[in-house]
């Protein structure tokens, strides 16, 4: 209904959770305690949607001999951000194929949370049975989903015109 917001994307694929597991850790956590830093100074009030493969679970570190997930400044800080896939991990699920972790994750600010719908956050792990050898054709992570309405809820858009789209094809 003509609702427009900007919104700042922050794609994330963090450092792995590969051995030596501290070493992967230690990358980890002063990289998204400046992240947390820098958004908090430079964007206070904006829009903001952190998402990707953050290598790390944000109920507990998936580090062995850590708990404490490397990205707890925006765990610890409802003020600020809200992790809103992190009801899927409390919940149990897994975002790839081999581990039982949530490692790929969406954290808005509180000015974004506004518009979050709740309880829309998922894993489309159902993907496994849509594409064949999907683990090794595709990605070993599952697709993590969220939305957001930036108007009434409870009334659908209405769309009042079709821009003309001009075909593209890969080959000739």
């Amino acid at each position: 209904n003509s609702v427009t917001k900007h919104v700042r994307f922050i794609l994330v694929h963090a450092k792995a959770n590969t051995s030596p597991t501290n070493v992967s850790y230690d990358r980890r956590k002063p990289g998204a305690d400046t992240l947390y830093y820098t958004l908090n100074q430079l964007y206070p009030d904006d829009n903001i949607i952190i998402l990707g493969d953050l290598n790390d679970d944000l109920d507990q570190s998936i580090t062995a001999g850590f708990t404490t997930t490397s990205w707890d400044k925006f765990t610890t800080d409802p003020v600020n951000y809200t992790a809103v896939t992190l009801p899927l991990s409390l919940a149990g699920k897994k975002s790839t194929v081999s581990y039982n972790d949530v490692i790929d994750h969406v954290i808005v600010s509180d000015n974004m949370d506004t518009w979050y719908m709740n309880s829309t956050a998922a894993i489309l792990s159902d993907v496994t049975g849509l594409v064949s050898n999907y683990a090794s054709s595709t990605s070993d992570h599952y697709p993590v989903f969220t939305r957001y309405s930036f108007g009434n809820p409870s009334s659908a858009p209405t769309v009042t015109h079709c821009p003309v789209v001009t075909p593209v094809c890969a080959d000739g």
